[in-house]
């Protein structure tokens, strides 16, 4: 039943792909001209333009450019990640000798985003249909709503390479990572929510720094339906505390480099030890309050058999 749910999701999808995508590549003839690609404005132009030096050496990310702050150079105000996004498709199609074909490929990389941001919206929302009879059309109409939202288009058209669409779904896979959690007894089912929360968390952050604000509200929606639950969680696996905790420390292992090569060391725009240091803190707070949730309770079953018995 589950696989012929799914292939049914898959079929009643390739509509809303083929609506998103003929929104967003309209402009293709705008975009690619006489073979040279042109982004659409001066944040997706530069962005196009580390990411092609980010080519020429992948994976490491120029930490100096000339261009900014001339002569003596500055860098961008942003995270590797994005930059690596971009780059990893002309790269994996062998293109990193030829610059400008390099180029005509990742002015499409905003396009693939935006439909990816549809299938994740389609599912957040049967996610929270549930059972319910309507919960695939609820799906399909959400997605539609997205692929046809002007701004949804707007950041995620062809040549739009700025980092914008990158921002929107990073926030819908954390709504949709929280939405997923269950309380369920099976802990290797809870661990593996855990290890790919680790991951997303990572990645967000490692793409825009402002994801660690998705990350908190995705982490205050778990620790809410952990808290309200009438029964006390298992295990602390599944708090969400494990996610942040390790996206924090991948954060730290794979990008000290970066955070090094970009001082400050405690900065709110640029990737610093803050960001790691905020996905911590989220993480030793939702373990806080798992404990403090689970103790409370084991408080307030004791008295009750305590009333109990003394009424018995």
């Amino acid at each position: 039943m589950a696989s012929l749910r799914r292939l049914y999701h898959l079929a009643s999808s390739i509509p809303l792909v083929a609506v998103a995508a003929y929104a967003r590549l309209r402009g293709v003839d705008n975009v690619i001209v006489d073979g040279v690609a042109l982004p659409l404005d001066t944040d997706a132009h530069y962005h196009l333009r580390l990411a092609v030096l980010t080519l020429r050496d992948f994976p490491h990310v120029p930490t100096r450019d000339p261009l900014l702050g001339w002569p003596e150079g500055c860098s961008a105000t942003w995270p590797p990640g994005y930059d690596h996004l971009l780059a990893v498709f002309p790269w994996a199609l062998g293109l990193s000798g030829d610059l400008a074909a390099s180029a005509r490929v990742m002015v499409f990389v905003p396009v693939l985003l935006g439909l990816a941001l549809v299938f994740v919206t389609a599912s957040i929302a049967r996610r929270l249909a549930g059972d319910a009879p309507y919960a695939g059309a609820a799906g399909w109409a959400a997605g539609l709503l997205v692929a046809l939202l002007p701004q949804s288009i707007a950041i995620t058209e062809v040549g739009r390479t700025d980092h914008h669409g990158a921002e929107a779904l990073i926030a819908a896979l954390c709504l949709r990572w929280a939405i997923a959690w269950e309380p369920a007894d099976d802990r290797s089912a809870a661990l593996r929510w855990e290890i790919a929360g680790a991951l997303l968390l990572f990645a967000g952050v490692h793409i825009y720094c402002g994801s660690v604000l998705f990350a908190a509200t995705a982490l205050g929606l778990v620790t809410l339906a952990r808290v309200v639950r009438r029964e006390p969680s298992p295990s602390l696996l599944g708090s969400g505390a494990l996610a942040s905790l390790g996206g924090a420390a991948l954060l730290l292992l794979i990008d000290h480099g970066w955070i090094a090569a970009h001082r400050p060391w405690f900065h709110p725009l640029q990737l610093s030890l803050l960001q790691p240091s905020l996905l911590a803190l989220a993480g030793a707070a939702a373990l806080g309050f798992g404990v403090a949730s689970r103790r409370d309770r084991a408080q307030r079953g004791r008295a009750l058999a305590v009333a109990a018995g003394a009424l018995a």
